[in-house]
């Protein structure tokens, strides 16, 4: 049996047929239209391979969205060069807003790639710091059955600037570093420059990151009881609440929740 993989975006849990969604774009002119929309939220099927890239696995780099005013109205392809966001309401009446965003990669070196591509982000913090985020599912069938893992991601967006970034993407390229020289400045240029971009007009927030950093590593005994010590509470806390995307962020990236904080009361 040929590798067969199913990725999916688990906000809806929307079928692969899913139908038009009732929903609400905000166009870049400003003006706004209510009706029902497809596009991005269909789940894939993969064989062999998938992409890269996760946000075009996922189809969230769509480059058009189809949208009518009603059920019986005519149906409009629109451009995601035209919108600014979407609002989503699913059968349970949950909403989520999506953003239309430059999505910048982080290079090896912690530094932002100039290149960005449009993406469809789902917003789950609007502030002086947004925060990006989704659930998602990858299951693949083989000749020994399925298999299905769920994770997390998250985006950061300085509202100041047009563009997202990816800060988790940085498994492969920490295992670049391995048998590169000078490790642990490595490390903490490619965890701390993507930092100094987001809070990069606030010095007080930016001069701290490096020795932040550079005490994670040399203090690794205290970092990992720390660490220990979250993921205790964490699961003390009610089923509803270790599911929220939000309180999942406050655990497993406190570091930088506390840079946002400080960041929100920078002069």
């Amino acid at each position: 049996m040929k590798k067969i993989v199913l990725i999916s975006l688990l906000l809806f849990y929307i079928s692969a047929n899913a139908k038009y969604l009732e929903g609400t774009i905000k166009f870049n002119d400003g003006h706004e239209e209510k009706g029902l929309v497809k596009s991005f939220l269909e789940e894939k099927w993969f064989p062999f391979s998938l992409s890269n890239s996760l946000e075009k696995n996922l189809n969230l780099d769509d480059k058009y969205m189809f949208f009518k005013l009603s059920e019986d109205s005519e149906i409009r392809k629109i451009s995601i060069d035209e919108i600014k966001e979407v609002t989503i309401i699913n059968k349970k009446g949950w909403k989520t807003v999506f953003k239309v965003l430059f999505l910048r990669e982080v290079n090896k070196n912690g530094t932002i790639s100039d290149v960005g591509r449009k993406v469809y982000l789902p917003l789950l913090k609007e502030g002086k710091i947004n925060i990006y985020g989704f659930r998602y599912s990858e299951t693949e069938w083989t000749n020994k059955g399925a298999n299905t893992t769920r994770d997390e991601i998250f985006y950061y967006q300085n509202p100041k600037e047009n563009y997202a970034i990816n800060y988790g993407n940085m498994d492969e390229a920490m295992m670049s570093m391995v048998f590169g020289g000078n490790m642990r400045q490595k490390i903490v240029d490619r965890m701390g420059n993507p930092l100094k971009d987001l809070f990069k007009d606030c010095s007080q927030v930016v001069s701290k990151i490096d020795s932040s950093l550079f005490s994670m590593i040399d203090e690794e005994k205290e970092y990992v009881e720390e660490d220990k010590r979250m993921r205790k509470e964490f699961k003390k806390l009610p089923k509803e609440e270790r599911n929220n995307l939000l309180t999942i962020h406050a655990y497993d990236f406190y570091f930088i929740e506390k840079l946002i904080k400080e960041y929100e009361s920078c002069n």
